[in-house]
């Protein structure tokens, strides 16, 4: 079973699946940075 469409629609997808992971990687670093920043002032407080 042959798609002709389908070399167009694999790249589109991958495209997307790229988009999507830049946009996961961004918000999982921003994520990050603001635990690791808050884990700073927490062990900074005196308790």
């Amino acid at each position: 079973m042959t798609n002709p469409k389908m070399p167009y629609f694999a790249s589109s997808e991958f495209a997307g699946q790229t988009c999507m992971q830049n946009e996961t990687l961004h918000v999982t670093t921003k994520m990050i940075t603001v635990m690791t920043a808050a884990m700073l002032q927490q062990s900074s407080t005196p308790t």
